[in-house]
């Protein structure tokens, strides 16, 4: 699967426009997944307290990926306003990368409202298998021991040597994601790769 991850950093989370950018781009995704024969899913995740807007594209094949490059800037609200008003107004920056997923694992399909703990890793491309032994291996087995655990992501720029990962940890509510968080840190000196930031997110779509 081929991943174009589009992110809204240091937003102003100024309440109404937040939500209403939120709520758009859910609206956006739903039309996406209808009309788009080539895109196989889309979630949108928010860590409200950074700022921080997060959507992810799941491409079927690199040429699809390539000729979606762009959200489609004519959309509109409820109100008739094209969508790019609401970016403008919660302000931040807007930051584009293109990963391939590495591996997946799902007891369950995430609900709206659902917790997830995303760490964004500097990870040589060399590394990525041994990377998806450790998750496999180790993570997920102790996230599923801990309760409240839905799945399991890594996504990975497999076209650098030293390139950048994300690694999603989906749980079924914030609770379970403290849990599951407080966990991974006793085990984070295992940690095979360094962890550039973490991020803890509600999912919208």
């Amino acid at each position: 699967m081929h991943l174009r991850v589009i992110t809204i950093r240091n937003g102003r989370n100024n309440g109404k426009n937040f939500r209403d950018l939120l709520e758009n781009l859910g609206s956006i995704a739903s039309s996406m997944m209808d009309a788009q024969e080539h895109l196989h899913d889309l979630t949108i995740t928010a860590d409200h307290e950074r700022g921080l807007i997060e959507n992810v594209f799941f491409w079927k094949s690199a040429e699809a990926l390539v000729e979606n490059s762009k959200l489609n800037e004519n959309q509109v609200d409820a109100e008739g306003r094209p969508v790019r008003h609401l970016f403008e107004a919660i302000d931040g920056w807007q930051v584009v990368e293109v990963l391939q997923e590495a591996t997946a694992e799902f007891v369950k399909t995430p609900a709206v409202g659902s917790a997830v703990h995303v760490r964004r890793l500097a990870l040589l491309s060399s590394g990525v298998d041994d990377y998806v032994r450790y998750l496999r291996g180790e993570v997920i087995p102790r996230c599923m021991a801990s309760g409240g655990f839905v799945g399991a992501r890594l996504a990975a720029d497999l076209g650098r040597i030293c390139g950048l990962a994300l690694v999603y940890l989906y749980w079924e509510d914030e609770a379970a994601m403290k849990k599951g968080v407080a966990q991974e840190k006793v085990h984070e000196a295992a940690h095979p790769a360094r962890i550039l930031e973490e991020t803890f997110r509600e999912v919208y779509a």
